[in-house]
C-alpha cells in the first residue's frame, strides 16, 4: 500500500488516509514536494494554546505551517474550475487554494 511511504511515525501521529493513488503519485513524481509535506508532518505541533489563542487574522496553526511551506519556496495559487452543461461553461467559485510547489510540465 502507498501510505507505507509515509514514515511510521508519521503514520502513527495522524490518521492518514489515502485516495487515488495520491502518495505513490507524489513520491514518484513530485519527490522533493513529498519529502516537504513528510518533513511538516513529522515537524508539526498541536498546541492547546495554538486553539486557545483569540481570532484577530491567521490562527498560530496556519502561520506555522504556511511558514513551513514558505521557507521551501511554495506560493499561494487560485484555481478556475468551471464544468460543461450542453457547451454552457458553469463557473464554480474557488478560493486560494493551501500553497503549492508543483513544477508542472
Amino acid at each position: 500500500m502507498a501510505i507505507d511511504l509515509i514514515p511510521p511515525a508519521v503514520r502513527a501521529r495522524y490518521r492518514i488516509e489515502e485516495r487515488g493513488h495520491a502518495c505513490s503519485i507524489l513520491a514518484g513524481d513530485y519527490p522533493s514536494e513529498f519529502r516537504d509535506i513528510v518533513e511538516c508532518l513529522e515537524g508539526f505541533a498541536l498546541r492547546k494554546s495554538h486553539i486557545l489563542t483569540p481570532g484577530g487574522g491567521r490562527s498560530p496553526i496556519s502561520a506555522a505551517l504556511d511558514g513551513f511551506f514558505r521557507q521551501r519556496d511554495w506560493h499561494e495559487k487560485s484555481f478556475d474550475i468551471k464544468i460543461t452543461i450542453d457547451e454552457r461553461p458553469i463557473p464554480i467559485p474557488s478560493t486560494k487554494s493551501t500553497i503549492l510547489r508543483m513544477r508542472w510540465g
